[in-house]
């Protein structure tokens, strides 16, 4: 079959590997195209934590490092932690915050996670929460990205517990080509 372009540049008559070798190349592919994983890191905590009584932000264990290999880079952080919220007599609320350095850069909507109710008693909710954020860190340096949580009120016994039972929490860093 003949090979044929017409005037809108749509090709027909090429067969699969059609092409002469090196005719297309990774460089031609990825010429322009952006979006390139440059690296992945990871990190994983399994170590139980528990805050007591605390409405004041505390680090969670779960921590990853990178170092960009570019200002243009962006940072893709995917965080699925394990918490545990538990308070005598309603609102067992807590929040959960991701740091880069010492900057927030994403939070969980001042303590949505937990529930409220009118009944006396302990109340107690666990859960895995997931998220992701696109960062744009402009540097080459070192990077430490790390979760912080607390609770709502600091009274009734209250407890924001991280890897309850040894529950993994996880952190993955993927470095993107700007």
């Amino acid at each position: 079959m003949p090979i044929t372009i017409n005037g809108s540049g749509t090709i027909t008559g090429l067969s699969v590997g059609g092409l002469p070798d090196g005719t297309v190349d990774a460089d031609t592919l990825a010429s322009g195209v952006g979006g390139k994983i440059l690296q992945v890191v990871s990190a994983e905590d399994t170590t139980d934590r528990d805050f007591e009584n605390a409405n004041t932000w505390y680090d969670t264990g779960l921590t990853c490092n990178i170092t960009p290999a570019a200002t243009s880079s962006k940072i893709q952080v995917f965080v699925v932690q394990y918490i545990q919220i538990r308070r005598s007599n309603s609102e067992a609320r807590g929040g959960v915050i991701l740091m880069r350095d010492s900057t927030t850069i994403w939070d969980s909507q001042a303590y949505n996670f937990g529930f409220e109710s009118s009944t006396t008693g302990t109340h107690r909710i666990g859960q895995n929460i997931a998220f992701s954020i696109l960062d744009t860190p402009n540097t080459t340096s070192a990077i430490t990205y790390k979760t912080r949580a607390s609770n709502y009120l600091a009274t009734d016994n209250g407890h924001f517990e991280m890897n309850n039972n040894a529950a993994k929490s996880t952190m993955v860093l993927m470095e993107v080509a700007g």
